[in-house]
This record gives C-alpha cells, structure tokens and sequence, in this order.
C-alpha cells in the first residue's frame, strides 16, 4: 500500500477502542481513575442522551487544575473539560484527522456517529501504529535521529 492510499483510507479502518465516557457532573479524581484503569489519556463527556458534549485530557489535568490544593478531587468534568471538541467522523480519512490534529494541536480526536455520539477516540497513537504496520521495513531501519547518519547497520 502506498503512503497516498492510507492517507485516503477511512479512519474506520483502525481497530476500534472503546472511549472512555464520562458524565459532566463526574468527580475529577473519578475521570483521572477510569482513564487510569483503562489506560487512556482522554475521555469524551456525554450528556444524558449519550451525545458528545466535551473532551478531557491528561492535558487538561495538567493545565488547568491547581494540585497544591486537593479541592481538585471533587470538581466536576464539565469545570476543565474542552467543551464542543473537533470531531471527525468513522467515513472521513485519516489524512483528514492528521490534518485536523495537526493544525489544532490535538493528541486526541473523538470519532462520532451521524448523531453525534462518541464510537472512539483517535490518537497520533493509532494512526502512527497503521502506517507504521504497512510500512514495517521502513519504520524498522529508520535511524534514531534521521539528520545523523548511522554507524551501525540496524539505524539506531
């Protein structure tokens, strides 16, 4: 496959990981709790009819949230989360959310249906996995620092 086609590829063609979703009225210390368990550095916060209303990050945690005073634990999602994130949806291409993530400065991108409800949630992670999955050679012998030329055969 050339690096055109996957740009062209939908972004439903990456294996789907559930999003962590979160009520606005959830407790920050909850949010930081099921992200941890699950591994995961956002959520999106729905409303009750399941719609995506915002998005939380790690980033969020660490910039808005003053941790000298544990108030914090008790805030509510809706006080640090972005509200009204960019969205892309399952049929647009993955060349589409790098571009959106690129100009928005966005590590994480919900994915929503036609009704705006969260299916996922879409990282540099999973996009750099697929390229680097149909191009493994390449990825594989990449030097450590491109601009420096190797001195051992294996690129690192």
């Amino acid at each position: 496959m050339s690096i055109t086609k996957i740009g062209a590829s939908p972004i439903g063609i990456l294996p789907r990981r559930e999003p962590v979703s979160l009520p606005a009225s959830l407790a920050l210390i909850e949010a930081v709790e099921q992200m941890s368990e699950k591994k995961r550095g956002a959520a999106v916060v729905i409303d009750d009819e399941g719609k995506l209303i915002g998005i939380f990050t790690i980033r969020d945690l660490i910039r808005d949230v003053d941790h000298s005073d544990h108030k914090w634990h008790g805030r509510p999602v809706s006080e640090v989360m972005t509200p009204a994130p960019t969205c892309v949806s399952e049929g647009d291409t993955l060349l589409t959310a790098l571009q959106t993530m690129e100009k928005g400065n966005f590590r994480h991108l919900p994915t929503v249906d036609s009704e705006g409800r969260p299916t996922a949630i879409l990282s540099v992670r999973d996009i750099l996995a697929e390229v680097a999955q149909q191009f493994p050679k390449e990825f594989v012998n990449l030097p450590a620092r491109p601009r420096r030329p190797s001195i051992v055969p294996w690129g690192g």
